[in-house]
């Protein structure tokens, strides 16, 4: 493999790291009974999606290593060439921006009493802030997973454009 096909599979196996462990604690909430995720739960997953995107960028401006410190704010996945965004995506993007900027604090300062923190449109996700909960309708994660799907698939084919025939199995999964 080349040294950019290992940085691109580096990124990616982060990133599937922090999915596998988000998944986990989703199973945990939901095996307790509990209809709202934990700030970790989702910032996790926000990781995951972070990561999938700068491997894509990665391929897509042919470096060798990530350049791109961006967080997951709307340009990363322009970056990435992903660029058209409906506004429920644009939300989640949002939220997802807001967690990993802010998730890892026990509160903001402001909408830490349980106050709506996201969006505006009659689509918008349901998100709401104390804490220790960021976000309460599990519904809404079913609404991330979409999203990411489409994400991932996206990003997979960039990375998969010319690359060579036996280097193929490394992606794939």
């Amino acid at each position: 493999m080349k040294e950019q096909e290992y940085e691109i599979l580096n990124w990616l196996l982060a990133g599937e790291e922090y999915l596998k462990e988000s998944h986990k604690l989703v199973q945990c909430h939901f095996n307790e009974g509990k209809s709202y995720l934990t700030r970790p739960t989702i910032l996790l997953f926000a990781y995951f999606l972070e990561n999938t995107l700068k491997a894509g960028i990665i391929k897509i401006k042919n470096l060798n290593e990530s350049k791109t410190f961006k967080h997951l704010k709307r340009e990363l996945f322009e970056d990435a060439g992903y660029i058209d965004l409906n506004k429920s995506e644009l939300d989640q993007i949002e939220f997802l921006s807001e967690v990993i900027i802010w998730g890892k604090y026990p509160k903001k300062g402001i909408n830490d009493n349980g106050e709506k923190i996201s969006s505006i449109s009659s689509e918008s996700i349901k998100t709401y802030s104390n804490q220790t909960v960021i976000f309460n309708d599990p519904f809404n994660f079913k609404n991330l997973n979409i999203f990411s799907k489409k994400v991932v698939k996206h990003v997979s084919e960039s990375i998969l454009t010319g690359l060579e025939k036996e280097n193929e199995i490394y992606f794939l999964d």
